[in-house]
């Protein structure tokens, strides 16, 4: 079934009842990502501030453990939310999850060498080696 992000987050708003029209209990409707042929789910957890609100880094990784259950396969952070934080905490859970996420991550440099020391740095964060 094909539906816009506008329309499922329309009948999600009504309540169980219209995530469950859209999606199979642990499923999101996904579309391609870009050109690259990969499908992900319409919405992103996004591990920005609300996910950094968690004072106790458990807490955050249960929730985002708990969300990835749920369906939410595709993160996205930022190598500054948090000054790194949120990618640290992402990384911790990588090692058990990498295999279930679409794992996208931000850089705010633009030119060569700053932008590839801050890439170096995510992936170290991240806890991976892999670009996809």
């Amino acid at each position: 079934m094909s539906i816009s992000r506008r329309a499922f987050l329309g009948a999600a708003a009504l309540g169980p009842l219209g995530v469950t029209t859209f999606a199979a209990p642990g499923k999101l409707p996904t579309r391609a990502f870009g050109g690259t042929g990969v499908e992900v789910p319409l919405l992103a957890f996004g591990c920005g501030t609300r996910f950094l609100a968690y004072k106790e880094d458990e807490e955050a990784l249960g929730v985002l453990s708990r969300a990835i259950d749920l369906g939410f396969t595709y993160l996205d952070t930022a190598n500054n939310y948090g000054n790194g934080k949120s990618e640290e905490r992402v990384g911790r859970l990588m090692p058990a999850r990498r295999g279930e996420v679409f794992l996208q991550t931000k850089i705010a440099a633009r030119k060569g060498d700053e932008a590839r020391r801050q890439l170096e740095a995510s992936l170290k964060r991240l806890r991976t080696d892999r670009l996809d």
